[in-house]
């Protein structure tokens, strides 16, 4: 039986948009939006960079799923 590494964080480099959205969202469609899940899950602090452009981050739902993703932080 193989070893479980414990974690002590977890990132992901660049968030696009879609990124954002899909983690506010609870949608895990990717390995390593399942990954950011389940640590989040697992009370493992994650980081997520915002890559978007100025333009894209002026619409609501970007804000909505900012702050989405805020209200897991412990």
């Amino acid at each position: 039986m193989a070893a479980q590494l414990k974690a002590r964080g977890a990132g992901a480099l660049f968030g696009f948009l879609d990124t954002i959205h899909k983690r506010a969202a609870g949608i895990v469609d990717t390995l390593a939006l399942g990954t950011l899940h389940e640590a989040c899950g697992r009370g493992i602090p994650t980081v997520v960079l915002s890559y978007v452009s100025a333009a894209m981050t002026a619409h609501p739902a970007y804000g909505r799923s900012l702050t989405g993703c805020g209200r897991w932080a412990r």
